[in-house]
């Protein structure tokens, strides 16, 4: 592959601020409580759904597919020894990874919420503000990975 095809791959990729949304708990419609599910003889909270893996596949940042993957791969294979191109790579991964680490947080905090609305407590109204702290952390990270990515393209 060419640097300007490389370069025109790289372009697909977008960033989309979407708060994390997939680790939201179900809530059944009529009784506004968790939804439950049985997986492996062990009772969960059922999730809300990914987004469609078509749009995944380009999300850069996303905690669930291969984007960021294909994204380094694409990166890695530029035939240019540029430290600088190395150094933004390297920041990019930095905050993919703290992405990832912020996703199991704010699942963990959904399950949490879902417990106190079964069993109604204090603690609700400070989970809440955890969860939208997770968010506005969610949308600086990709910010960052925005800026990264377009300056990443500058080089290139």
């Amino acid at each position: 592959m060419t640097i300007p095809e490389i370069k025109n791959e790289l372009e697909k990729f977008t960033v989309f601020k979407c708060g994390l949304k997939h680790e939201l708990v179900k809530l059944d419609s009529k009784t506004k409580h968790p939804v439950k599910k049985i997986v492996s003889n062990k009772e969960i909270y059922e999730r809300v759904a990914l987004c469609n893996s078509s749009k995944r596949a380009y999300r850069l940042g996303c905690a669930h597919s291969n984007s960021n993957l294909k994204f380094n791969q694409l990166v890695s294979s530029i035939q240019i020894d540029n430290l600088e191109i190395k150094r933004i790579l390297n920041e990019i991964n930095q905050v993919i990874s703290k992405i990832y680490l912020l996703d199991h947080e704010k699942g963990n905090l959904e399950k949490e919420f879902a417990i106190c609305l079964e069993n109604p407590s204090n603690s609700i109204v400070e989970i809440e503000s955890s969860i939208n702290s997770c968010k506005t952390t969610h949308n600086n990270y990709m910010n960052d990975l925005h800026l990264l990515k377009t300056a990443l393209l500058s080089f290139i």
